[in-house]
């Protein structure tokens, strides 16, 4: 039961354990009905089904509507389909790590019911076996998202906004790209970021 987001089957929203569906089968015995859950966090509902006073025909099934915004892996805590990467111009972009998937992080973030790993600058830079994108790379990849942002389109978290980038700033920092709000700047490599790699480094 989620009060936020429920399960709808039919036009019967399944709001408290109590609430029920009705309808009617054909001539065979088959019913069909539409069975959604929009915007759901990436939960298991089980339904149960029967037919009307005859318990002992009772059955349950299991129903998994996936979130965008969790990758379907065993150390994600919510159902979830987010890709594992994404090109844009040519360059591929691995999602950012879950904190249990990653065992060099620094500090979490948590977004969407997941824990992300942060990363200071070195650590990023060797989480990435240094192919960090630069500015330049992640800055393509908040405008290939054509308005949106990343968590619209692709499921990443923005808890904080930023990820660390290759770029190098003034002395003992680096920049980092605000993928929220399209901006860049300079920050101390101790502070802890989201972090996404590449697959290559820039051309010369």
């Amino acid at each position: 039961v989620n009060d936020a987001a429920p399960v709808t089957v039919g036009n019967t929203e399944l709001n408290t354990p109590d609430t029920a569906y009705h309808g009617v089968t054909n001539a065979s015995g088959e019913a069909t009905v539409t069975v959604t859950q929009d915007d759901g966090p990436g939960v298991k509902t089980t339904l149960r089904v029967k037919p009307e006073g005859v318990d002992a025909l009772e059955n349950d099934i299991d129903l998994i509507f996936t979130t965008l915004t969790s990758p379907d892996n065993d150390k994600a805590a919510m159902w979830g389909h987010m890709a594992e990467s994404a090109t844009v111009d040519g360059f591929t972009f691995t999602r950012p790590k879950l904190a249990a998937e990653a065992t060099d992080a620094d500090a979490t973030a948590l977004d969407h019911n997941e824990t992300w790993a942060q990363f200071n600058w070195s650590n990023a830079d060797n989480h990435c076996h240094s192919l960090l994108p630069d500015i330049r790379r992640l800055g393509a990849l908040v405008l290939a998202q054509r308005g949106q942002t990343i968590q619209e389109t692709l499921g990443w978290p923005l808890q904080g906004n930023y990820y660390w980038s290759s770029s190098v700033g003034a002395a003992g920092q680096h920049h980092a790209v605000d993928m929220r709000n399209k901006d860049a700047d300079s920050f101390s490599d101790a502070n802890r970021y989201l972090v996404s790699c590449v697959d290559k480094s820039i051309p010369v």
